[in-house]
């Protein structure tokens, strides 16, 4: 694993950049139906579309987007976040996190997002982070829900879960002092 490419350890994850040599988990995992079924169903890429994908967002990429895979602390790749369409005025942007179906409730989701939040709010200055979920995924909304993301929908469809800066840190002290406690 390139230490370079990696931007946060968690617990039992960490976020590393992608090289062109391993996307093709990528396409795996937007391809397999049960890890998809929740965000729209699979997505299937020919070699010539996945290589553009990756020039777009990840290397060279551009600003608005930021993508990692999730790596396991067997080193093997379990799932992707990322945030696509980073406003630089506003700092906002929307959020994306996948675990593939076979390594879901182990709390790999909740270490990613943890190390990523750390990575947008503390490292990149974000203000808000946005998610717009399917009316259904109810599972991704109370999974939300346990980092502070308020449902602030205008109505169902899509449901937006959104997390501003301010109610991050926060929570991030709260978290804090209860360690300090111990």
């Amino acid at each position: 694993m390139d230490p370079k490419r990696t931007v946060y350890k968690g617990k039992r994850v960490c976020l590393k950049r992608p090289g062109v040599d391993e996307i093709e988990y990528s396409r795996n995992l937007w391809s397999d139906p049960d890890t998809m079924k929740e965000v729209g169903g699979p997505i299937t890429l020919t070699d010539q579309e996945l290589l553009d994908w990756y020039a777009t967002k990840v290397d060279p990429g551009n600003e608005s987007n930021c993508y990692f895979h999730i790596i396991n602390e067997n080193k093997e790749p379990i799932g992707e976040v990322s945030f696509r369409g980073w406003n630089s005025s506003t700092r906002e942007a929307n959020l994306n996190i996948k675990i593939e179906s076979r390594f879901r409730g182990r709390g790999y989701a909740s270490d990613a997002l943890r190390s990523f939040l750390k990575y947008c709010f503390e490292d990149l200055g974000t203000e808000k982070l946005i998610d717009d979920l399917d009316p259904e995924n109810i599972g991704a909304k109370q999974f939300l829900e346990k980092f502070g993301f308020e449902d602030k929908s205008e109505n169902l469809d899509p449901r937006t879960m959104v997390l501003f800066k301010k109610r991050y840190f926060e929570l991030a002290q709260q978290v804090a002092e209860g360690d300090a406690t111990r």
